[in-house]
């Protein structure tokens, strides 16, 4: 977990949109259906995490892997959310999950 908790500090804190992309990927990558309940906790808990949509792009991609109880987490999210871009995420995210 301190591999994943290194690359969510990065993807929070890089300035280089190339760098947060290619983070995302390699967090996507790494998302199993073990682990990626500790991997949102982890981007939505940590403190340099400034914006909704920090975890939205995160919950969107990962969407389309049919991890369990991952479209509860997504509604729950949109229920809380008012960013605009978050929301286009967390729409996008359960219409992965429902195709």
């Amino acid at each position: 977990m301190e591999e994943i908790e290194k690359l969510v500090a990065y993807y929070l804190t890089t300035r280089n949109v190339y760098g947060i992309e290619e983070v995302l990927d390699i967090l996507v990558a790494k998302t199993t259906k073990v682990n990626y309940k500790d991997i949102i906790k982890c981007i939505d808990n940590h403190l340099e995490r400034k914006v909704e949509s920090d975890l939205t792009m995160y919950l969107a991609e990962i969407a389309a892997k049919q991890l369990p109880d991952l479209e509860t987490i997504i509604l729950e999210k949109l229920s809380l959310y008012s960013s605009k871009s978050a929301i286009e995420d967390l729409k996008e995210a359960l219409d992965k999950i429902k195709n």
